[in-house]
């Protein structure tokens, strides 16, 4: 019972994936370690685009069911030791780990964009998103965990207005 209790207070209860609650504790600890060897490493923050058109038009359940495939999707992305959260609504954080070349981030962010782009069967309807991603790296874009994740969500919407998907 008790690590039920755990795991319901850390992961979110739709999806599975951790939550915000566990991504910060998440962070502090990856921030401690890369500045003990001196790394660097990288956060994605990501945006669903035209989700509320899937809760409009099919209803919360659709939007449910996509929120669920597009966590397996994105954990399908991305590498062992990275990290993939669902903190609130339809975003979701992308922490690489340590050290990660810049060319393989872009990789992944392709990867993301290309699995999140394919159509999404929920139930009897199909439905297709696209995603917005922003990147922030540390320490280049903040000192800690609240700057890193700001910086990376300032550049989501970034992308978000310069036309989505990207």
């Amino acid at each position: 019972m008790e690590n039920k209790i755990q795991h319901m207070a850390f992961h979110d209860y739709l999806t599975g994936l951790p939550n915000r609650t566990y991504l910060y504790k998440y962070l502090k600890k990856t921030i401690e370690q890369v500045n003990l060897k001196q790394l660097t490493f990288s956060v994605m923050f990501l945006d669903l685009d035209e989700f509320k058109s899937v809760n409009d038009n099919y209803g919360h359940a659709a939007g449910d069911l996509l929120l669920q495939q597009a966590a397996r999707r994105l954990t399908g992305c991305v590498r062992e030791n990275d990290l993939v959260a669902r903190v609130g609504g339809d975003e979701f954080v992308v922490v690489l780990s340590p050290a990660t070349e810049r060319s393989d981030e872009v990789a992944i962010a392709q990867r993301i964009i290309s699995k999140l782009n394919s159509p999404f069967q929920l139930g009897e309807f199909q439905a297709q998103i696209s995603t917005s991603i922003g990147i922030a790296h540390y320490p280049q874009h903040g000192p800690d965990s609240d700057q890193i994740l700001k910086c990376a969500d300032s550049a989501m919407y970034a992308a978000k207005e310069q036309g989505k998907n990207k």
